[in-house]
């Protein structure tokens, strides 16, 4: 955010992320007889919500079994009593846990847009060299520099 009097009425604008946008995608063979198509158009997001889905309803709900175990594996009946018979607030989310932990796992791997500028990414090359390698590369970088006529030829002798 850049102004800090933006309200629901301001035009913001942003650059989504791509799996928002529709793109085509081919068909597999044997279906395309049943769509009478070979390409259909839709965003990618709509694979991502397939795959959370699948997890949330096939492999969450399994949490419970392994908060099960882990209390087994320590001799502990329940969590704790906030809810009496029902053990404690953990023992109401050990499915979300696992989910939460898949999501964010899913996201970060999949779909966040993991921009890195080349200035960071060089800085970072050059910080972890050691010192004799970082005066080669200054050294390379300046001959380079001057035979291309960018910098006068005075900068080499900063080098002998």
């Amino acid at each position: 955010m850049s102004d800090i009097g933006i309200h629901a009425w301001s035009e913001v604008t942003c650059t989504p992320n791509p799996v928002f946008l529709v793109s085509d995608h081919r068909v597999p063979t044997f279906l395309q007889g049943l769509l009478g198509t070979d390409i259909v158009s839709f965003p990618d997001i709509y694979f991502h919500v397939t795959a959370l889905s699948t997890f949330a309803s096939l492999i969450a709900p399994f949490g419970g079994f392994f908060a099960s175990g882990l209390k087994r594996a320590f001799k502990v009946k329940d969590f704790g009593d906030t809810i009496p018979g029902h053990g404690g607030i953990v023992d109401r989310f050990d499915c979300q846990f696992l989910m939460g932990f898949f999501t964010y796992l899913y996201y970060d791997t999949f779909v966040a847009t993991h921009g890195v500028a080349f200035d960071v990414v060089l800085q970072s090359a050059i910080m972890n060299l050691d010192p004799k390698d970082q005066m080669i590369l200054a050294e390379s970088l300046s001959k380079y520099l001057v035979n291309n006529g960018l910098v006068h030829e005075k900068i080499l002798e900063c080098f002998v």
